[in-house]
């Protein structure tokens, strides 16, 4: 299958649908070569129709009938163009399929007539995710079908776009934000960038070296925003039940968790982080708890992996982690740092990053010469 994807290069080819299996689920003929493959439609689930091997019997999930009609009456027996994206885990060839003379795509069809949904894994797959997630979108308004009773989430208090700068940078998908006037005394606020999973840096006093790549993420974090005005859009919260302390880590009250879209002038920097390679795309969790720039992100990703960039390359970090350094700030360290005083000495200034600040007088450095 792998090799057929590289032949056809992305270009579409003329196809005749012989078998319709499901809303989504195509067996097709591809010309001029008659190779007979199964085409699942990229970026589109339908609901199932499963037969019992016992009975012949079919259990159908709702409306899976009603999608299986939708593509038998359209393109059964018929002669379409279809764009190969790309191969599942069981080796079936995903893509669109597109009316022979005119630009109607399938799927797109399916999900604006309520009869399908956006899937994630594989909306990488089609030129056309942007236009399936508005086909959802207006099914969702009409409460067509399978959205029948779709209920849209309301807008929280706290919930509206504003402008801060950044004052820290806990972790690689973690900012700290000062809203407010000028002159004003600041609101500072956590935020979690949206639909992205970073690597979790380590704690030496649990003995956790942490992720691979999570101080890179951390360190162009840095970089690109400390300081800086940014734009935040929250998208959606999240709330962590509390946890007692025990196998998995110290204990932790219920938390609420701001999650939002967080631009540097127009520059997205979820975007920015997983163009690098150093985080991922979260396709988990319910449908509306996801960026509205959730096709960025995954465009992001999939260059990112082409490009074996960061995570995606097999390789070990160059950066000196704080885990690999010696923390001089533990209560066991204190004859080390005494130790280490007269080479810090030395020099009249040392260059060091800003990790913490504790008050207004006390900080804690990284210094990465020492």
């Amino acid at each position: 299958p792998n090799a057929l994807v590289a032949a056809l290069g992305g270009e579409r080819v003329t196809a005749v649908v012989e078998h319709v299996s499901s809303g989504s689920g195509l067996k097709v003929l591809l010309l001029p070569g008659f190779q007979h493959v199964t085409l699942l439609l990229a970026g589109v689930v339908t609901p199932s129709v499963r037969r019992n091997l016992e009975t012949g019997a079919e259990d159908a999930q709702p409306f899976a009938r009603e999608s299986r009609t939708f593509t038998e009456s359209r393109v059964l027996h018929r002669t379409v163009r279809a764009h190969v994206g790309g191969v599942d885990k069981q080796g079936n060839l995903v893509g669109s399929v597109f009316h022979v003379t005119h630009e109607i795509n399938l799927g797109v069809e399916l999900i604006k007539a309520g009869l399908a949904k956006v899937a994630d894994w594989s909306a990488h797959m089609t030129p056309s995710a942007a236009q399936l997630r508005e086909a959802e979108r207006l099914a969702k308004a009409a409460r067509a079908n399978l959205w029948h009773g779709y209920q849209p989430p309301t807008a929280a208090p706290g919930m509206s776009e504003y402008q801060a700068r950044v004052v820290e940078v806990v972790g690689a998908d973690v900012l700290v934000v000062a809203a407010g006037a000028p002159g004003a005394q600041p609101d500072e606020r956590r935020v979690y960038l949206s639909s992205i999973r970073a690597p979790r840096a380590g704690n030496e006093r649990r003995g956790d070296a942490g992720e691979p790549y999570a101080y890179d993420g951390k360190e162009w974090l840095r970089k690109a925003a400390v300081g800086k005005k940014v734009r935040v859009v929250p998208e959606y919260r999240r709330t962590l039940e509390a946890r007692e302390a025990g196998a998995s880590g110290a204990a932790m009250p219920e938390v609420e968790r701001t999650y939002a879209a967080v631009f540097v002038g127009d520059k997205n920097l979820a975007v920015g982080l997983i163009a690098q390679g150093f985080a991922t795309v979260n396709t988990f969790g319910r449908s509306e708890e996801r960026s509205a720039h959730f096709d960025e992100l995954v465009e992001a990703e999939t260059s990112a992996k082409e490009r074996k960039a960061g995570l995606h390359s097999g390789r070990t970090s160059q950066l000196l982690t704080p885990s690999q350094c010696q923390d001089l700030t533990l209560p066991a360290n204190r004859d080390r740092a005494r130790a280490f005083l007269p080479a810090l000495q030395r020099d009249s200034r040392v260059r060091a990053t800003v990790l913490h600040v504790v008050h207004g007088a006390r900080f804690k450095l990284l210094v990465p010469k020492e």
